[in-house]
């Protein structure tokens, strides 16, 4: 009698056993399958999501690009010193910069919108101590610094920045 009674219950038992772990297994299996559905269904949105936004990105960086060659052409006069023959041309390149920077100004972020807007600003400066010193040294030091802070700013936005930049 304790024999069969033992054979029933590790009978009993050894069938549970396989199906706990049958259905672990099964559990298992349509919980990975689930997880892999709803990672391609992400995969899928985010791919949506890149292409109907990549206009913008394009043109965040056309206008930053845009917008440090035309911090670079200004900082080249001031190199160059700021004499009466080439004021007009400063004063022009002046106002292309602070036209470009305005009608793009929507794309550009924060931290590297109050960049520029300072490069534009010291670019006043200089305008009108140009007149009475070419070179503007004090202040072109203060264009480069803030040059190079936009200069950051834009790497980062394009994700070019190095550990060391």
């Amino acid at each position: 009698m304790i024999e069969v009674l033992t054979t029933a219950i590790v009978s009993n038992v050894l069938v549970l056993g396989i199906l706990g772990f049958l259905s672990r297994n099964l559990v298992t299996h349509l919980l990975t399958k689930d997880i892999k559905n709803h990672q391609n269904q992400l995969e899928i949105e985010k791919v949506r999501f890149q292409a109907s936004f990549g206009w913008v990105y394009e043109k965040q960086a056309t206008a930053i690009t845009e917008l440090y060659e035309l911090i670079l052409e200004l900082e080249g006069f001031v190199n160059n010193g700021i004499y009466r023959s080439n004021w007009n041309d400063y004063q022009d390149h002046l106002g292309a910069l602070r036209s470009k920077y305005h009608k793009t100004r929507i794309f550009i972020p924060e931290k590297l919108d109050v960049n520029i807007l300072s490069a534009i600003k010291i670019g006043r400066k200089i305008m009108s101590q140009s007149l009475s010193d070419p070179h503007c040294d004090d202040l072109a030091r203060e264009l480069r610094a803030s040059k190079e802070l936009a200069l950051f700013e834009m790497r980062k936005l394009l994700a070019v920045v190095g550990k060391n930049s």
